[in-house]
């Protein structure tokens, strides 16, 4: 069950929140946010959710340990990256060994991947350093089985904290807030299903027979440019949609997107995009490495973290390096002083930022490799398929220009021609549902 589909949107948010402002007891509230959480969860399917619910309840018996003896601290993080490791990496190393050595070690013996996981390891890592730190009182298991459950960020984050969220499951009804929040709801599910679905439709295709029929140089940049837009507007769109839904019930979480593709630098690019995860890398990584101390060595280092917190496989380790180099080049770049004209760092970040991206879509290495050769220095293509046609080259490309339009010239729109658009954006969403599919982040 997504956020965009029907039987979320009329029957599943409409009962959680009647029942959330219902309830005036607030342990009855953290109840209802873990029950209705677990039931989310469940949607999905029964293997996720129990991990889920072991995960909670080992951090949560480690949370209590840590208040006994400080010690328990590194053992809880310790098993939080083994956990994410063990169900993330399993099957990625055993391919890894086989090719090494030659061996046949069946893949199929690794665990399934629950839904989730990156973000709900790092929610708890996040919360036990909190908790080391002695900023957190008041604890129970209810609420720190609602804070890491809480559905609207649990898939695809932000990720968020236990001292800041907690406390706001309190908070009274706010009537300008519940209709803020639905009005974001609406435009990230437009995001979603009208922009970032329909790019894929046109896109996924292409990508997929890059290894058999090859590419040529306007449909490489034309797929490359289409899913800059796409995890864009898919990824902001689902943040869009978690932080409606939780204004709905007066609950503030944190920003996860800041108009990214304006960056003026690669550095900049990463305050901007994913924010909650580079914060989290920024604290709980590049400073417990030693910051500054090796800056260079200890950026490149977190990157290929994140590259690797994204997925398993040699493309996304590839593109947490790439990042990792971007970021360590441009804190050097910083150092000589020189000031570049912004249209000049601005076509720069978003030229390197694009050829990431063909990283991180293409399926394999040697994928990645013709979509940027074919970029660069001219592509082949075998006929025996069609390629993109005229018309939807000019449409990838009208809508990434349009994507950046908006990023650098942001508009408002209020009163009733909002009203118009949000219902116009309604229409298409219940329209186009049939199509809909799971978010990027998702698989992360």
């Amino acid at each position: 069950m997504y956020f965009m589909d029907a039987k979320f949107l009329l029957l599943f948010l409409p009962l959680f929140l009647a029942t959330y402002w219902l309830i005036q007891n607030i342990q009855l509230k953290y109840l209802c946010v873990t029950l209705f959480s677990f039931c989310f969860h469940i949607s999905f399917n029964s293997y996720s959710f129990l991990v889920l619910l072991a995960s909670i309840t080992i951090n949560f018996a480690f949370f209590k340990a840590v208040d006994k003896d400080k010690r328990w601290f590194p053992v809880s993080i310790i098993f939080n990256i083994a956990s994410l490791a063990v169900f993330k990496y399993t099957g990625y190393c055993i391919s890894v060994f086989n090719n090494l050595l030659g061996s046949n070690i069946q893949s199929d013996i690794a665990p399934a991947l629950p839904a989730g996981i990156s973000f709900f390891a790092f929610t708890q890592i996040a919360c036990q350093y909190e908790n080391y730190k002695s900023t957190i009182s008041d604890k129970s298991f209810m609420k720190y089985s609602s804070f890491v459950s809480y559905f609207p960020h649990l898939i695809a984050g932000p990720i968020i904290s236990y001292s800041k969220t907690i406390p706001q499951f309190s908070n009274a009804f706010n009537r300008d807030k519940f209709v803020e929040g639905m009005e974001q709801l609406i435009i990230g599910c437009g995001k979603k299903v009208i922009i970032a679905d329909f790019i894929a439709m046109l896109i996924d295709p292409m990508f997929g027979n890059i290894h058999i029929f090859g590419i040529s140089t306007i449909d490489a940049w034309s797929c490359v440019l289409g899913y800059t837009a796409q995890l864009y507007f898919d990824f902001s769109g689902y943040c869009d949609m978690a932080i409606g839904i939780s204004k709905m019930i007066n609950v503030d979480l944190p920003i996860n997107f800041n108009l990214p593709y304006r960056s003026v630098s690669i550095t900049d690019f990463w305050r901007r995009w994913h924010i909650t995860l580079s914060t989290f890398l920024r604290d709980h990584v590049y400073i417990p490495l030693g910051g500054g101390g090796r800056k260079y060595l200890n950026l490149i280092v977190t990157m290929f973290i994140s590259g690797l917190w994204h997925g398993a496989g040699h493309t996304y380790a590839l593109w947490g390096l790439y990042h990792g180099v971007g970021v360590a080049v441009n804190h050097a770049f910083r150092n000589t002083k020189i000031n570049l004209p912004i249209i000049l760092s601005s076509s720069i970040t978003i030229l390197f930022v694009v050829v990431g991206w063909a990283i991180f879509r293409a399926k394999t290495l040697s994928d990645a490799l013709i979509i940027i050769k074919a970029m660069f220095a001219g592509g082949n293509y075998n006929h025996c398929i069609e390629q993109f046609t005229v018309q939807i080259r000019l449409l990838l490309m009208s809508v990434f220009v349009l994507m950046m339009a908006l990023h650098h010239f942001p508009i408002k729109i209020a009163g009733r021609v909002r009203q118009v658009a949000l219902g116009f954006i309604l229409v298409f969403i219940f329209v186009l549902k049939c199509n809909v599919s799971p978010f990027l982040y998702f698989q992360f």
